[in-house]
């Protein structure tokens, strides 16, 4: 292959990367958007926080439920049919909310919302797979990543200035029209991909994807990778994604503001931290080195958080800069699906991604419920009320699970193999097929 060519393609695989990114960062934004509109969501519907937690654990219900099928899935159709449905039901879901007053409404639109964002991270994976050498595949997910809380991060502040400003009814409905119009952007990047590969790994060597499964789940390093990642996921989970700026505001005794920044820094550290600890392995050549670090800074960083006081009465800078530090740590989760593609045959890293990530919800899905009856019974303010505000000692006890979650992630990152990929990706035939 002629270099300039080469080069061309080279580019046009990661502009195409880029553009599946997008969708992952909108879908984050609905993702993260109960956090921010938390009392919103409470008195609109009419739910308690244990409600709440349920409404909001429909979302990964969907999410993880429907992981393992659309890997299959993915791989054996074209994606570029796959992809686009995806921001169209996220779309129907934000005209859901917008219009709904019954939590059972809400719970649907949830669902739904979790059904649209399951193809976002591992379509994005599975783009990249097809199109970019496998010792890439770790910055890529570092770069989706980063595009994820990046949406996270307009999930945030943003998102509350502009309900303030127009109503957060209204912005569910401006965010449903920019689903309809990504669905149209998406197919449109994706068209010039064939299904059809060059490359002989790439053909499927079983006729029956419950085989591919098989293979899959009787990897022990596999399982281990899959369980890791949803421990790293927990604090993005509970404190990203729910109950984050509520814990800081009436822990640490802050306004809404800067509680709502505080979250948004986490999800920027986490956006960061994927490029970061993905080059970081590839220049140490040890994943599992960066994965044991993250997961020991993040049990003594959320010890810190929910029992001492060091945090409280301190200045915004250093409140801010431990939630940064909580996203970066986290990011160590974006590792685990570097190993399991490499450890796995390319053919089937569709469902290789979709099993971790469906394995990654599984903490909101868990975790969420249990935080928000945890809260509900340790509560001791004011009954009858028409918003109930929790201390911290009952934070403190309902996110017990975060110290808990790093501090077994810590102990299965000593059982993780490394392997780092060392091809050198200059042949054409590793580039999937572009239509004229």
């Amino acid at each position: 292959m002629p270099k300039k060519t080469f080069t061309k393609k080279y580019i046009n695989s990661w502009l195409i990367v880029l553009a599946c990114s997008v969708f992952y960062c909108y879908q984050f934004l609905i993702r993260v958007s109960p956090n921010t509109l938390n009392q919103e969501f409470m008195q609109a519907f009419g739910v308690d926080a244990l409600g709440f937690g349920i409404i909001v654990a429909f979302y990964n219900w969907a999410y993880s439920g429907l992981q393992l099928p659309l890997g299959i899935t993915i791989d054996r159709i074209n994606i570029k049919f796959l992809l686009p449905i995806s921001p169209i039901l996220c779309a129907i879901s934000c005209l859901i909310i917008a219009y709904a007053n019954d939590p059972i409404y809400a719970s649907i639109a949830r669902f739904m919302a979790g059904m649209g964002s399951a193809c976002g991270f591992i379509g994005t994976v599975k783009v990249a797979s097809l199109v970019l050498p496998t010792r890439k595949i770790g910055i890529a997910i570092g770069i989706t990543i980063l595009f994820g809380t990046f949406g996270a991060g307009i999930g945030g502040q943003p998102l509350e200035w502009l309900a303030s400003q127009h109503g957060w009814r209204n912005i569910m409905l401006y965010l449903a029209v920019i689903g309809i119009c990504l669905s149209i952007a998406i197919y449109s990047a994706l068209s010039s991909i064939l299904v059809s590969m060059r490359h002989k790994s790439f053909k499927a060597e079983s006729s029956h994807p419950l085989a591919d499964l098989k293979a899959l789940i009787t990897t022990p390093q596999t399982l281990l990778l899959a369980l890791y990642g949803m421990l790293m996921y927990t604090p993005i989970s509970l404190l990203g994604e729910v109950w984050g700026s509520k814990f800081v505001e009436n822990s640490y005794d802050i306004d809404h503001e800067k509680a709502l920044i505080s979250i948004t820094l986490m999800f920027f550290g986490a956006g960061l931290g994927g490029p970061i600890v993905a080059s970081i392995a590839e220049v140490i050549q040890s994943r599992k080195k960066v994965m044991m670090v993250a997961s020991f800074m993040a049990l003594i960083l959320y010890s810190v958080m929910l029992y001492t006081d060091f945090l409280v009465n301190t200045s915004s800078i250093i409140l801010y800069s431990a939630l940064f530090l909580a996203g970066l740590f986290y990011a160590a989760k974006a590792l685990t699906f570097a190993l399991a593609c490499e450890i796995m045959p390319k053919r089937i890293s569709g469902l290789t991604t979709a099993f971790l990530n469906m394995t990654v919800m599984g903490a909101g899905v868990i975790f969420n419920p249990l935080v928000g009856f945890l809260l509900d019974k340790f509560y001791t303010g004011p009954e009858n009320v028409e918003y109930v505000i929790y201390n911290k000692f009952e934070y403190s006890i309902a996110l017990s699970v975060l110290p808990c979650a790093a501090l077994l992630s810590f102990f299965i990152s000593f059982f993780v193999k490394d392997s780092i990929e060392k091809d050198k990706f200059e042949s054409e035939s590793e580039f999937v097929s572009y239509s004229d």
